[in-house]
């Protein structure tokens, strides 16, 4: 069978978008680099987007998709949790320097052991 593919539109080429992209102004271009607290709110909504699925799933009596939606429910709501509650680790270097500076010390502790 022979397909008609006369009325199908062109599609535009990848190096036309690049192209779009370099001719932005360079101020307008900024890197994409989520922030950390970004990360914790999707993966808690992800985990408890999955915790419901598994309540809903366990009272429907799907085995198969209460399985999933368990370890789905563990895997993300669990590292939420913990990411949500733990100090941030840049914050707190940054009160460690500062209560060494106004002890009169610089130089932080060494994190290795000896």
């Amino acid at each position: 069978p022979q397909h008609n593919n006369h009325n199908l539109k062109p599609r535009a080429s990848r190096r036309s978008s690049v192209v779009a992209a370099d001719a932005m102004p360079a101020d307008s271009q900024q890197p994409s680099n989520p922030s950390p607290f970004s990360f914790k709110v999707c993966l808690l909504a992800a985990g408890a987007a999955a915790a419901t699925a598994t309540t809903i799933a366990y009272r429907r009596g799907a085995n198969r998709v209460f399985k999933a939606s368990y370890v789905t429910s563990w895997l993300t709501l669990g590292p939420a949790v913990i990411l949500w509650v733990s100090p941030d680790p840049e914050e707190f270097e940054r009160k460690l320097r500062a209560a060494r500076a106004a002890a009169g010390s610089e130089e932080l502790p060494s994190t290795e052991a000896s």
